[in-house]
């Protein structure tokens, strides 16, 4: 820490020094040839030089040493400074300062030494407008004044004086009565003597000129008398032709369209006129005035400046004219105009006021409408503090009636073709909605494509999300089902061995061991317990080859009931000879796989039992389907049988047909005799329990 101390006071010590044992330098040109570097070293000063602009609530000064001035800055005492003052002889002791601009200097103590007159100003001229070197010094200046207002902001006057065609600010301390004594000199040629003062940019770069002055007496107006008047009252649209002299005041005149607080409006039957006028008469629309001042050239047509308004009488209220549109076709002739037309609003801009700089107050905020009028693009600059109301957003149509202005066409060199257009209404008033603006604008509709893009986006995402979780649900079900059918058959099959071929085998096997016992002490009742074990194993294998048959995939699964049932009945019918009668009544529906298996078996079981055991020539089977309700009938004309005396095969047989009808809710109903043939039929009184579910 100490080190960088050290190192710091070694570096300041040489400036010190300089500061501290230097000779002071006591030439103004000295101190302005220093270049910026050397001059921020705050080099000693002792000057001596005349006070040439002094603004009494600035914390600054000029001087002026008969050849070169410089700017000063006080010290925070000099209020206490006693008569201090313009034209001031004084000695200054300080220190030099880097400026904006030029080098500077700051005071540290004031001396008058006495009051003298300035030396005469150099005459300024045009190679001065553009000349950084001149910075300073204390000119005399020509020009007429054209414009005046009141910067409050910077404490200042501000007088606009016309010179070498180009506009000089004349900056007046803002004194009580100060605006009223410039005022006077309003529209006249005029010589101001003052300090030339350098508008530039961060880089030290000159942009403009402008001129310091201490009072309102530094302004000398021409000799009376040097300048002839004209007494002729000369129309609008002949001022400034070929043969005017713009040092002679002329006399105009015309009627009132609009009038400001500085600007009158006028025409005549064949033009208008723009005239700035300092005037305490207030003006009203339809006026008939007369003028008298100076002319001034302007872009596209002649302005006037009025220091004289006088007026005449009152008119009807002018009317404003209408512009009709064509391409390439501009009506120059309505420049200054009170013009009327219908357009369309495409945008809204900001602008500052050009007499106050960004800093200032809000209300200097000029509002600008784009408009649009077929094949034009123009601007409508509303008076200073209005605001665009909501109503007048982008594709409202209005009527606008206001000042017309064209700017100019920098590509003609010699006719002045305009290149913009715009207008002026003279307030909120002369602007009206035709047409409200649509309701979808550009923004709206953006905004609305993105929403319902976004919304479809995430509508697209939900479907695909849900789409995968309905494929992998889909996926799962479907093992689950198939996982359950497979169980489930194997569970039937289960109990399909278990109600037949089981308890079949295990009967046949108690049966042998009976007839085994049998044959040692009865031969026929031995014989007659294996025709009966003869029986079951037929049983068994009719039962053990329908279970194959629907492990190879029944011929239900490919057909209805009835067909299946004429399928699997023919080669039993053909094999004993017989006739076959089917008939179907009523419409078929598709019962459960279990139960159409059931009354498939019944009806096959009885069709071979009556083929093989009654010799039967002609076999009937009749369905007959309602909606609750099936009947199945197998009838035959074979030799019949007793139904009250039946053999062990013959009641095993039976056995078998009740019990699959028990499975489907139905029953069995029987009627035979010897020589009678035999009826078996199968009622299922519920059958809207079995019909299969349609997937």
């Amino acid at each position: 820490m100490r080190i960088r101390l050290l190192f710091r006071l070694s570096m300041m010590l040489p400036a010190l020094v300089l500061q501290v044992f230097a000779e002071p330098m006591t030439v103004i040109r000295d101190i302005r040839n220093l270049p910026p570097e050397k001059a921020a070293q705050e080099l000693p000063v002792e000057i001596c030089g005349l006070v040439s602009s002094l603004h009494p609530r600035k914390p600054g000064m000029f001087i002026f040493d008969g050849e070169n001035g410089i700017y000063v800055t006080l010290p925070k005492n000099a209020g206490e400074i006693e008569g201090l003052r313009f034209a001031n002889k004084i000695r200054i002791i300080g220190k030099t300062g880097k400026g904006n601009f030029l080098p500077t200097v700051t005071a540290e103590s004031i001396e008058v030494l006495s009051t003298e007159a300035l030396p005469d100003p150099l005459v300024f001229n045009w190679k001065h407008l553009h000349d950084p070197s001149v910075d300073c010094q204390w000119f005399k200046v020509g020009g007429w004044m054209t414009g005046l207002y009141i910067q409050e902001e910077l404490d200042y006057v501000v007088a606009e004086l016309d010179v070498y065609d180009s506009t000089i600010l004349v900056l007046f301390p803002n004194d009580p009565g100060m605006f009223e004594r410039v005022k006077k000199h309003m529209f006249h040629y005029v010589i101001i003597n003052g300090v030339a003062g350098t508008l530039y940019n961060t880089h030290r770069q000159m942009l403009g000129r402008y001129i310091f002055t201490h009072a309102a007496t530094s302004i000398y107006p021409e000799k009376a008398g040097k300048k002839h008047h004209s007494k002729q009252l000369i129309p609008l649209q002949e001022i400034y032709r070929y043969g005017a002299n713009r040092q002679i005041p002329l006399h105009t005149f015309g009627t009132v369209i609009h009038a400001t607080q500085d600007t009158i409006y006028l025409r005549n039957e064949h033009t208008t006129l723009k005239a700035k006028a300092m005037s305490d008469i207030e003006l009203y629309p339809g006026d008939e005035v007369e003028l008298t001042g100076y002319i001034r050239p302007n872009l596209i047509a002649p302005e006037f400046g009025a220091y004289e308004v006088r007026r005449t009488g009152h008119g009807a209220i002018p009317e404003p004219k209408r512009i009709e549109t064509k391409p390439y076709y501009y009506p120059v002739g309505l420049h200054n105009e009170l013009v009327q037309l219908d357009a369309v609003t495409v945008g809204l801009a900001n602008s500052l006021s050009p007499r106050n700089p960004p800093e200032n107050k809000p209300d200097s905020m000029h509002e600008t409408l784009l408009c649009r009028k077929d094949d034009w693009f123009f601007n409508v600059q509303l008076p200073e503090g209005e605001v665009i109301k909501n109503a007048l957003s982008p594709g409202t149509t209005i009527r606008i009636t206001g000042i017309c202005k064209f700017s100019r066409n920098h590509d003609r060199l010699f006719f002045r073709e305009p290149a913009l257009i715009s207008l002026t209404p003279r307030s909120m008033a002369d602007i009206t909605v035709l047409k409200p603006a649509p309701w979808w604008t550009p923004k709206r509709l953006f905004w609305g494509l993105g929403t319902a893009l976004f919304f479809l986006l995430g509508y697209q995402i939900w479907v695909t999300l849900l789409r995968k979780r309905v494929i992998t649900q889909t996926q799962t079900i479907t093992s689950q089902i198939k996982r359950e059918s497979i169980l489930n058959e194997r569970q039937r099959i289960a109990r399909e061995l278990h109600d037949t071929l089981e308890q079949a085998l295990t009967g046949l096997s108690m049966l042998l061991g009976n007839s085994k016992l049998q044959l040692k002490s009865n031969i026929e009742k031995g014989r007659h317990s294996l025709e009966l074990a003869e029986s079951m194993l037929k049983y068994c294998r009719e039962e053990s080859r329908s279970t194959i048959n629907d492990l190879r995939g029944g011929i239900l699964e490919k057909t209805d009931l009835p067909s299946a049932i004429r399928k699997t009945i023919a080669p039993l019918i053909e094999e004993c000879g017989a006739k076959l009668s089917f008939s179907c009544t009523g419409t078929p529906c598709r019962l459960t796989l279990s139960a159409e298996r059931h009354i498939l078996r019944i009806t096959s079981e009885a069709i071979t039992n009556a083929a093989r055991h009654g010799a039967p020539q002609h076999i009937s089977v009749s369905m007959l389907f309602e909606q609750n309700y099936l009947n199945v009938k197998i009838t035959d004309d074979g030799c019949g049988f007793d139904t009250n005396i039946l053999t062990s095969s013959t009641r095993f047989g039976i056995q078998g047909l009740h019990e699959r009808a028990n499975h489907v809710g139905g029953f069995i109903e029987i009627q035979s005799a010897p020589g009678k043939g035999t009826s078996v039929e199968l009622n299922i009184p519920a059958l809207e329990k079995l019909k299969r579910k349609e997937v």
